[in-house]
């Protein structure tokens, strides 16, 4: 489990967080690990674009609550990519 990955606003916009999402994919891929879920705040548009444009899907909400998640409230958008067999 990563607790929090974040890009520095000065090196935002290289390609920098799709190029880390793409190498953790080949990694887990390799590792034969069938699925990633990640949760970014519902207001992060950036994050989410980057995360549908490399094939995440949007699967729930959840929320914080006194440091515990539920789901069904809108405060972050749960992803999840499942990853291709290798063979």
């Amino acid at each position: 489990s990563v607790g929090h990955v974040s890009i520095a606003k000065e090196y935002r916009g290289r390609g920098l967080g799709t190029f880390m999402i793409s190498e953790t994919i080949k990694f887990f891929e390799h590792k034969n690990i069938k699925k990633i879920v990640l949760s970014t705040d519902f207001k992060n548009e950036v994050a989410k674009k980057m995360y549908l444009k490399n094939g995440f899907q949007i699967t729930g909400i959840i929320y914080q609550l006194q440091g515990k998640y539920f789901f069904g409230h809108n405060k972050n958008n749960v992803f999840k990519k499942i990853l291709k067999l290798i063979v």
